[in-house]
């Protein structure tokens, strides 16, 4: 493996990244795949890792994190089709089988929240948004737990393997998704549910 070639392709992808548009950004996510298939896995979150601790310079860019972050930030729709199309060549048990199975089955059940919290408006039913509180709450109690499967079973071993920047990625932006979920049960668990109807858009 050519390092200098690998780092100098892969900061290339990084600069198109700043100022792509969602058809340029697929495009880039799969040169970045092709990347990660050509170096394996675990080389291209060390070679990412070390980009941003020796924080490289990237023309028009003063922090990579922003244009990585757009390269992996996914819809849920393309969320869903790369998870629909991927191959573990593992059996049934596997932790990593597991857990695909349940990205697979939160992504679905995510947009399905989403589809009917969509309907929500100052004119609906206090019942309606209170069967949408207790669609929110159970969602977010299964993917709590998905959550923490990740996080201590799945991390420390990638961070035993020498793999930390990855995880530490990860750890924030569960910490992001817990936040948001809190603050919509903080919302749905007003006793004023009337209030929170005025607040929502028509």
């Amino acid at each position: 493996m050519d390092i200098l070639n690998v780092t100098k392709n892969f900061t290339g992808l990084i600069k198109k990244a700043g100022n792509a548009d969602g058809n340029e950004l697929k495009l880039l996510r799969k040169n970045v795949i092709r990347l990660v298939d050509a170096i394996g896995a675990k080389n291209f979150v060390n070679l990412a890792a070390d980009i941003l601790k020796k924080n490289f310079c990237v023309e028009g860019c003063d922090n990579l994190r922003l244009p990585l972050k757009r390269i992996f930030t996914l819809s849920l729709a393309e969320l869903e089709e790369a998870l629909l199309h991927k191959k573990y060549s593992l059996v049934k048990g596997h932790p990593i089988y597991a857990l695909s199975e349940d990205h697979k089955g939160n992504i679905a059940k995510l947009k399905a929240l989403n589809f009917s919290l969509e309907k929500i408006n100052k004119h609906s039913p206090l019942d309606e948004i209170r069967e949408k509180a207790k669609e929110t709450d159970e969602y977010y109690r299964e993917l709590d737990l998905h959550i923490r499967k990740e996080e201590e079973i799945l991390f420390p071993r990638l961070e035993k393997s020498g793999m930390n920047e990855h995880p530490d990625s990860l750890r924030n932006e569960h910490n992001d998704f817990r936040e948001i979920f809190s603050e919509v049960k903080t919302a749905f668990s007003q006793k004023d549910l009337s209030a929170l109807i005025e607040a929502i858009a028509v």
